[in-house]
């Protein structure tokens, strides 16, 4: 059995993207599948007009600041930071609304806020981070307390 913790990672949304796109080390511990896509070579143009390689799809599961359940999918590419493509998430459904200090996501699940940090909107969502059993990590046993029978 493995033991968990919740990690709160940022996001950027995006008007102009065509596709959510997220760098390879982003949620590693989710799997990168291989997408057509990726196996036939089609990539991503920057706005400054750089290719990029598509390595394939993650599917990344966590929950709003709210703690409603989300579910978001990214074209892995060698980009610094997380884009949430606005086009993306209104094709699933949802509406963004964006104001001068922030917006939400509204779908079928419920609301998800997102603020702005200078010109960026940035959406923040917990996920699981798997760690090391404890049989793996010694620091991690209990220390100066033990339960009868566990000496």
């Amino acid at each position: 059995v493995q033991e968990h913790e919740w990690v709160c990672l940022d996001s950027h949304l995006d008007s102009g993207a065509a596709k959510s796109v997220c760098p390879l080390d982003y949620c590693s511990h989710f799997p990168v599948k291989e997408t057509a896509a990726s196996k036939t070579g089609e990539g991503f143009r920057t706005a400054a007009g750089t290719r990029l390689a598509n390595e394939g799809e993650r599917v990344i599961q966590g929950r709003t600041e709210r703690g409603t359940p989300i579910s978001m999918r990214y074209a892995v590419a060698d980009v610094t930071v997380p884009l949430d493509s606005v086009a993306q998430i209104c094709d699933s459904g949802a509406q963004v609304l964006f104001t001068s200090t922030g917006g939400y996501i509204l779908n079928k699940m419920g609301r998800h806020d997102f603020t702005r940090q200078g010109n960026t909107y940035v959406r923040k969502t917990w996920v699981r981070k798997p760690k090391k059993t404890r049989d793996d990590d010694v620091e991690m046993r209990p220390v100066g307390f033990h339960r009868q029978g566990n000496r």
